[in-house]
């Protein structure tokens, strides 16, 4: 009879009781914590989500707010969701109130604007920034204003989910 190439670990294997290693994670010590990998991940999304879309509000739009006999005033724009905006607003320019409904305008360029209505919800003062945060949401219309901004919006968020940072890449010589 020829000798078998399989090598024989019955002897090697330890006769204690098995524990379940799930047991082990769930009996509530420290080690035993469980991570939720998809609310990770999806927290991680939204805080890129923002980030991408504060930037594109900050750097690349314009944001006023319509004042009387039509003056503009410069707002940053702190966040926008489907339901409404934050903006800040210097502490030397003032604060609207709560309630208060006004007419923001966005910019996509320097003669181009889609306007809406917003109704501030709540004030914040962020003493270290020098501005007064306010939460608006945005005033539902008749017209085609209300459609436009929630493509505007998923527009931001769209654009967030695929954007990429740059590492500083060179750039080639101007096209004129």
């Amino acid at each position: 009879m020829s000798k078998s190439n399989v090598i024989d670990i019955s002897t090697r294997i330890k006769t204690s009781p098995q524990t379940s290693r799930i047991a082990d994670l769930s009996d509530g010590s420290e080690n035993g914590q469980i991570i939720n990998f998809q609310e990770h991940r999806a927290e991680r999304n939204n805080d890129n989500r923002r980030k991408v879309t504060r930037t594109v509000l900050s750097q690349f739009i314009g944001v006023f707010i319509v004042l009387r006999d039509g003056i503009l005033q410069p707002i940053n724009l702190h966040d926008i969701s489907a339901e409404g905006v934050a903006f800040d607003l210097g502490k030397d320019r003032g604060s609207f109130n709560v309630d208060e409904v006004i007419t923001l305008r966005i910019y996509m360029s320097h003669d181009t604007y889609f306007s809406f209505g917003v109704t501030v919800t709540n004030l914040r003062n962020l003493e270290e920034d020098g501005v007064i945060r306010h939460g608006a949401m945005f005033k539902k219309t008749t017209d085609n204003s209300s459609e436009a901004l929630y493509h505007f919006v998923r527009f931001l968020e769209s654009v967030a989910s695929v954007a990429k940072k740059d590492r500083g890449e060179k750039l080639s010589g101007r096209v004129d």
